[in-house]
């Protein structure tokens, strides 16, 4: 049913948009190149301990824009894991018409955690494990890849052109369907609040690709809902919420060496393929299951056909997913594992 409401809704989202409206950054997959200049030394030194943004100007096609970045995230940033946070770019919206970041303001920027070229890797995989999910459903977050320079402005720095990618913003991502972000006090949503269909879709997904960071109805304290993922619905909604996930650096399809299970869940370590959804809308599992088995060999193209994944990356890839392909192709298996774990 949510399904004809969100087209029937995007419809109409669309026609009522004026073209130049419309997002040109995440129209497209190809590598889009710039140079951000900040202050990177300062930045980087003080991640840990702050948040706070520094200016910055980005430099693309010979033009140049003044914006804001920030060090984000908080495992990448704080966990003393990477030498590199992820950032968080916020530009004047106004000053940003009519070129490819027309319409943006706050965009994520997920960097290279080490320089080291498997750290590398696990930037793409995480970035292909995004384009997995869009093939699931529209309400999933749109990335775009980049080369970006970090050029810092006080000399003490080299520079350093890198591997990145943008994710869409929520309000973005849920406007292509139609229907808003909700933001709820993570400690004050209940399960009960999450569309079924919504829920098995999310978590049948977690599953495949041996994710077990997230949660989809609670969050930090003082933090809006949820881990790992936005709700969206229609304006107003507090019922039949439908999450959409992010961050995969801890699955399996990622490989991350400081991924680690979530605390008191009793797994044998952090790419085990495990459910986490709820028993209430297990029922749907297996019209879910069906519809993933659908897109097999559509993930195995979207791996096979991305050319930054080493020979390696896109084998080890394939056999996680050849794996959990044959659980879901298994009703009785994954009847089992879902009766097993099902909360």
């Amino acid at each position: 049913m949510w399904k004809a409401m969100a087209a029937a809704l995007a419809g109409a989202a669309l026609t009522a948009t004026p073209a130049a409206a419309q997002a040109r950054l995440f129209a497209e997959e190809s590598e889009v190149a710039f140079t951000l200049n900040a202050p990177f030394n300062r930045l980087i030194g003080g991640a840990e301990r702050s948040t706070d943004p520094y200016p910055a100007v980005l430099a693309m096609g010979g033009q140049s824009w003044p914006l804001q970045i920030a060090p984000r995230g908080f495992t990448r940033r704080t966990g003393d894991l990477c030498t590199f946070p992820p950032l968080r770019l916020d530009f004047d919206k106004p000053a940003m018409a009519g070129t490819l970041f027309h319409g943006q303001n706050k965009l994520k920027l997920v960097t290279q955690c080490r320089p080291q070229a498997n750290y590398e890797q696990m930037l793409v995989r995480e970035y292909t494990v995004y384009r997995l999910y869009n093939l699931v459903t529209p309400l999933s977050f749109r990335v775009r890849p980049a080369r970006v320079t970090y050029h810092d402005d006080d000399g003490r720095r080299e520079d350093a052109t890198r591997f990145a990618f943008l994710i869409e913003h929520p309000d973005e991502m849920a406007q292509r369907s139609g229907l808003k972000q909700i933001e709820l006090d993570a400690r004050r949503v209940s399960s009960s609040q999450i569309d079924n269909e919504g829920l098995v879709r999310f978590a049948l997904f977690q599953l495949v690709i041996g994710n077990l960071d997230w949660e989809y109805f609670a969050g930090p304290v003082g933090d809006t809902c949820c881990h790992n993922a936005k709700l969206v619905g229609r304006e107003g909604q507090t019922a039949g919420l439908i999450p959409a996930p992010y961050d995969f650096d801890f699955s399996a399809l990622v490989d991350a060496p400081y991924a680690t299970p979530p605390e008191g869940l009793r797994v044998s370590g952090p790419h085990e393929r495990y459910w986490r959804g709820h028993c209430r809308a297990s029922a749907m599992a297996p019209a879910a299951a069906a519809a993933l088995l659908a897109q097999r060999e559509a993930f195995a193209a979207v791996i096979a056909g991305e050319a930054r994944l080493s020979a390696a990356s896109k084998r080890e890839m394939q056999r996680f997913l050849d794996g959990s392909f044959q659980m879901l192709a298994d009703p009785a298996r994954l009847t089992r594992e879902i009766s097993a774990h099902c909360r």
